[in-house]
């Protein structure tokens, strides 16, 4: 039987036939397919150099946006600054107020110390006194008033400051005192010191202490 030809005019049991199947490793007698370059593309041995493509530039603010960032921070500055001085200002009257009436009220608690028993010192409860009761009454005066009192009463044996009895009028302070005594039991009677400041030797003076220092004026002789 004649041999067969393929579209190349090559039979297909020609030795060149095999030899082309044995090169494409599957025995089908089938090639791949080589990757052709287009036509008219050159070709590149090296590839091109990369071209550095250049930052864009920051663009510069806008004057109108710039002024109002600074208006912006102006006005928080300046806010802060204003809360700031109404804290310290704040802060100052009260720890101020606190202070005031701390020493205030140590010069009642000295007062009536000084004139508890069982041996008052009525010297040093008159060196509490301010000049609108040491003009009008001598510390003889003030001795004897006071002893007359502790006679007829008897002795200051307690007192405590009546809670929220603080009163505060510009720069005046007063105090109001349950003060019991030896001779009335246990029952208290209330007395009132009022303070003020004295600015030259920064201490707090009393300008009155009632119409007496015991519950009554005495009677006893």
């Amino acid at each position: 039987m004649p041999g067969q030809f393929d579209q190349g005019d090559n039979p297909w049991e020609t030795p060149s036939t095999r030899h082309r199947a044995a090169l494409n490793g599957n025995g089908t007698g089938k090639s791949h397919a080589i990757p052709q370059r287009p036509p008219g593309m050159a070709r590149i041995d090296q590839p091109p150099p990369m071209q550095r493509v250049a930052r864009p530039k920051p663009e510069s603010p806008a004057p109108k946006r710039t002024r109002r960032t600074f208006l912006l921070i102006g006005t928080g500055l300046l806010i802060c600054a204003l809360l700031a001085c109404t804290v310290s200002y704040i802060a100052f009257n009260y720890f101020n107020s606190i202070s005031v009436g701390a020493n205030a009220a140590k010069t009642a608690n000295d007062f009536l110390a000084a004139l508890s028993g069982p041996h008052p010192n009525y010297a040093q409860a008159y060196s509490y006194l301010g000049p609108s009761i040491t003009l009008q009454h001598s510390q003889q005066d003030f001795q004897t008033t006071a002893a007359n009192n502790d006679r007829c009463f008897g002795m200051i044996t307690n007192y405590s400051e009546v809670p929220n009895s603080a009163n505060t009028q510009d720069t005046s302070q007063s105090y109001l005192y349950n003060v019991t005594r030896s001779k009335t039991g246990s029952t208290p009677y209330q007395l009132r010191l009022s303070m003020q400041e004295d600015t030259n030797a920064n201490t707090w003076k009393i300008t009155s202490y009632g119409d007496s220092l015991g519950p009554g004026q005495p009677t006893c002789k």
